[in-house]
């Protein structure tokens, strides 16, 4: 079986309702918030705490990483 049948499968199962479904998957199985010009991800986390506490402590510990525009060459380079 190819992963798109295994995906269309997986997608497809019964969970046997939302009971027994974690926090990420109704989180993903959620509607999508509408398109904005300006989205403050920040801001989104905050509001969204309350329904989904685990997956905003997800989102906060990813989007505390620094972005760094040093190649990583450089940066490990000690000359």
């Amino acid at each position: 079986m190819d992963n798109e049948a295994e995906l269309d499968q997986f997608m497809n199962e019964d969970v046997g309702g939302s009971n027994d479904r974690n926090e990420l998957e109704i989180y993903l199985n959620d509607s999508l918030a509408a398109k904005q010009s300006t989205f403050d991800i920040l801001k989104s986390w905050k509001f969204n705490e309350v329904k989904y506490p685990v997956v905003a402590h997800m989102a906060k510990d990813i989007l505390a990483i620094p972005v760094s525009t040093v190649a990583s060459e450089s940066y490990f380079s000690t000359g």
